[in-house]
């Protein structure tokens, strides 16, 4: 009975296809392949989300100073300090913005409220005001704009994990599919071989001719079967 009972996990493996050493070195070099082909496409789509989303932060800064500094550079020029700070103030609280600061010469930086400290992943463009008046110009400051990249880089890596894990899926749901299936046509295969070999009897042995395998033929012929 325990034989039995010991038998039938490994005939039921027989069956899956999964006893043959051959089949579960293929199914163990498609998944490595798979995931390892899985893991580049997932990097390469997120590393390109990441550049797209770095690429809108920048044209964001370059809109925001667009729209910000034609009336920062009347206020410099009017010298209304109170209303250049309000402006710097409400840059400040644009989305895409995690500082502002604005470098006045021979004077204190004007900065804006300050938020937590940034990651280290900062993108940041500079942008120098300037006033012209009679044919001069008159260089008034450099407004800097910074923007905080930690939150799209953890968006990205979030967005690696899942890719990765549904392309995984995916490749191992076909692999084992595919696999399954071959197992089941090579099985199928080999049991009308071993019909055949079954029915040879030794009269039949010394009355057979001896030649060479026919060529060409059947179209519906595989590997396992040459007759």
């Amino acid at each position: 009975m325990a034989a039995r009972n010991q038998a039938s996990p490994d005939r039921g493996l027989d069956r899956l296809g999964l006893g043959s050493r051959v089949l579960r070195r293929l199914l163990a070099w498609s998944f490595i392949i798979g995931g390892a082909t899985s893991l580049a496409f997932s990097a390469i789509e997120a590393y390109t989300d990441f550049d797209d989303h770095v690429m809108a932060v920048e044209r964001n800064l370059t809109s925001i100073a667009a729209f910000v500094i034609p009336s920062l550079t009347q206020s410099l020029w009017a010298f209304d300090e109170d209303q250049v700070r309000i402006q710097v103030a409400s840059i400040q609280g644009l989305r895409d913005i995690h500082s502002v600061r604005l470098s006045l010469p021979g004077r204190e930086p004007i900065v804006g409220t300050r938020r937590p400290t940034p990651s280290g992943e900062l993108d940041s463009r500079e942008f120098i005001l300037h006033f012209d008046q009679d044919g001069r110009r008159h260089e008034l400051g450099i407004l800097t704009l910074t923007s905080d990249l930690a939150a799209a880089r953890s968006k990205a890596l979030q967005q690696l994990a899942i890719a990765f894990a549904g392309h995984s899926i995916a490749i191992l749901l076909v692999v084992i599919a595919t696999f399954l299936l071959y197992h089941r046509l090579v099985h199928r295969r080999l049991k009308l071989i071993a019909d055949d070999l079954h029915a040879i009897t030794p009269t039949d042995l010394r009355t057979a001719a001896i030649g060479a395998l026919p060529l060409g033929g059947d179209p519906q012929r595989d590997e396992l079967l040459f007759v």
